[in-house]
């Protein structure tokens, strides 16, 4: 039994030194690769850092090229897109340059009693029927100022602020206005539907048709639109007649606002300004033989007689 016991120790030992001579073994391996790897990494880079600091440092011919040829490619896409900047100026120029065209146009249209202004909102962009327009208080607008588009009259100004205003169109839901029908040639009472849509009653039995002019007496001048579309129910005692402004609403980029302050008027002095208002619109004087050349058949060219 004590020799076993003593056998087994030497085997005990003997295994232990050899786990601890492996280890050393190893551990020196480890940091020989170590160093190798570190050796080979320096030989690898250092060519690389040295041919760097060459280039970017050095006064040669070919460091100084390739230098020059770096800093000309910088120059070249910055001077690209400064030019694309440049493009885009010219471009919104031609731009303010078209628009001050027509605003300087405008400004022809009785400008000492009018004011041009810009459309900075409109339908679509603005709740119900309004305009908000780039001139204010500073520039002169009052409350209670009508506004045109070319020459139709299609609201007041609302609302004043020190460079801006709101105006409110004629057409917009709940707003009342009198009109004058130039068809039937009767004052009626009008209603705004929104979009651009003023809806004008009219007793049954009086003959309406489209294209017939509504003026707005109460704005002084000018007429709103024309007839589009009539709705006649034989139960309703009245006819409805709508009307749109020639130019939509949604296009619309300047307006002329009067200087003054809207004021009241009488019936005379509304039956003297729809008196005045032009009613025909686009006609041109034909004389009688011309509707009937326009409109009869052409004679055959004689035939010639053919060669004898």
């Amino acid at each position: 039994m004590k020799t076993n016991s003593r056998r087994s120790s030497r085997n005990a030992w003997r295994r232990g030194a050899l786990v601890f001579l492996f280890a050393c073994v190893g551990l020196g391996l480890l940091f020989s690769v170590r160093g190798g790897m570190a050796a080979v990494g320096g030989v690898i880079f250092s060519p690389i850092v040295s041919v760097r600091a060459w280039l970017w440092e050095s006064g040669g011919a070919v460091p100084v090229y390739f230098r020059t040829r770096h800093s000309l490619d910088e120059q070249i896409i910055a001077l690209e897109d400064e030019l694309r900047r440049t493009a885009d100026d010219a471009w919104q120029v031609r731009q303010l340059q078209a628009e001050n065209e027509e605003l300087s146009a405008l400004l022809g249209f009785r400008k000492e009693t009018y004011i041009t202004a810009g459309v900075l909102s409109r339908p679509n962009q603005t709740p119900y029927d309004t305009f908000l327009i780039d001139r204010g208080m500073e520039d002169g607008i009052v409350e209670n100022a009508i506004v045109y588009v070319e020459d139709n009259a299609v609201g007041s100004v609302i609302r004043v602020y020190a460079h801006s205003a709101l105006v409110l169109l004629v057409s917009a839901p709940g707003v009342h206005t009198t009109a004058y029908l130039t068809g039937p040639k009767i004052f009626v009472q009008g209603e705004g539907k929104g979009g651009g849509v003023l809806r004008l009653s009219v007793p049954q039995g009086i003959p309406l048709a489209e294209g017939d002019v509504a003026l707005l007496p109460g704005a002084g001048r000018g007429a709103y639109g024309k007839v589009v579309h009539m709705e006649s129910l034989s139960s309703n005692p009245e006819q409805y007649a709508y009307v749109t402004t020639s130019i939509p609403l949604s296009a619309v980029r300047f307006v002329h606002v009067a200087k003054e302050p809207a004021s009241h008027i009488s019936y005379e002095e509304a039956l003297e300004a729809v008196t005045a208002a032009p009613t025909a619109l686009f006609q041109v004087e034909v004389p009688p033989e011309a509707h009937v050349a326009a409109t009869s058949t052409p004679e055959a060219p004689p035939e010639e007689a053919p060669a004898q």
